[in-house]
């Protein structure tokens, strides 16, 4: 295929993943060459140096096309400091006409735009905290004058905008463009979510499907990593690559466990405990067990293995049926 000018655009699209490919290779050569059972392979992932830089590009360009969505408002609807203080105005005016017409409950959609349009330009993986944002320091004195009332709608302001327009814009994030392997980008996303759930309650239906949609990306990819050779085949000697593949896939599921085991704090416990748990007993004892049966057997690497993995696992998970059979197998290599 050739475009107006004639350049092979085919052409060109294959060599641009052919050299993608040999700069993707030529970096994990550097990073492995003395990775010899292949740990710092299997718990490394192609987001710790490029995700991030990958998502601050998109944002980049959205934020040049959100520039454009008020040029042809008036002066007086451009920013959310003139929309507010015109509510202020009205409030401090007609105080009883404000609480009638029950303007309080319509000011969260009010300001909902403007609060979204700075959502775009937050770099919420370098600074997740939502009071550094101009739009919570404006909001943060709503309608605070004159004689407050415990139940002046206008103090629930700022939980109503992350509850209705700021966990959405999270949830979306944590849906399409989040890895959740990624233990470079885990302190700022669990500081998104903390700073969810200390604003709003937790129970309400967004901050639930915030919380489900971490959950299902790690259902996913337990049943992704699942669907790959666990063991090698029988008889097969130790100097297969089929070895080889298989410790990488190893370390891949252990580095799943870890990054459950961080999520504990925010997710239900018992959940991340169980699959968790049926995850190494499907994916990772029966690799140590073969690998423990079939001559010559490395006792260094039952050893790194089994250490690995004993490390992991929280104290309190280590009553769970599923660790009692890891242990019965390994024991003599603790």
């Amino acid at each position: 295929e050739v475009d107006e000018f004639g350049r092979d655009i085919g052409g060109a699209l294959e060599q641009g993943r052919a050299s993608r490919l040999q700069i993707r290779n030529n970096r994990r050569k550097n990073l492995f060459y003395d990775d010899e059972y292949g740990e710092r392979e299997g718990f490394w992932t192609e987001d710790e140096e490029e995700l991030g830089s990958q998502y601050e590009q998109r944002q980049n360009q959205l934020t040049q096309d959100v520039e454009k969505i008020f040029n042809d408002a008036e002066d007086d609807y451009k920013s959310l400091h003139t929309i507010k203080k015109k509510l202020e105005l009205l409030k401090k005016r007609y105080p009883q006409a404000y609480t009638d017409t029950y303007i309080s409950l319509s000011v969260p959609s009010l300001f909902a735009p403007y609060v979204k349009v700075q959502l775009v330009n937050w770099n919420f993986l370098k600074n997740p905290k939502l009071e550094a944002m101009q739009w919570y320091k404006s909001v943060s004195d709503y309608g605070l004058f004159g004689n407050i009332k415990e139940d002046d709608p206008d103090l629930d302001v700022i939980p109503k905008i992350v509850e209705k327009v700021v966990t959405p814009f999270l949830t979306n994030y944590f849906f399409t463009v989040w890895d959740p392997l990624s233990s470079t980008l885990f302190p700022a996303t669990s500081s998104l979510v903390r700073e969810v759930m200390d604003h709003v309650d937790g129970k309400l239906e967004n901050p639930q499907k915030l919380l489900s949609t971490i959950m299902d990306r790690f259902y996913n990819i337990v049943n992704v990593h699942s669907k790959s050779k666990t063991v090698p085949e029988g008889g097969t000697p130790k100097s297969h690559p089929q070895w080889r593949f298989c410790e990488f896939r190893w370390w891949k599921g252990l580095k799943i466990i870890k990054m459950l085991t961080l999520w504990k704090q925010h997710l239900l416990e018992e959940v991340i405990r169980d699959l968790s748990m049926s995850h190494m007993a499907d994916n990772l004892v029966p690799f140590l067990l073969k690998e423990m049966q079939t001559k010559p057997i490395d006792t260094k690497k039952v050893m790194l293995f089994t250490t690995k993995l004993n490390k992991v696992l929280p104290e309190d998970w280590k009553r769970d049926v599923q660790y009692k059979i890891l242990y019965k197998g390994v024991k003599d290599y603790w």
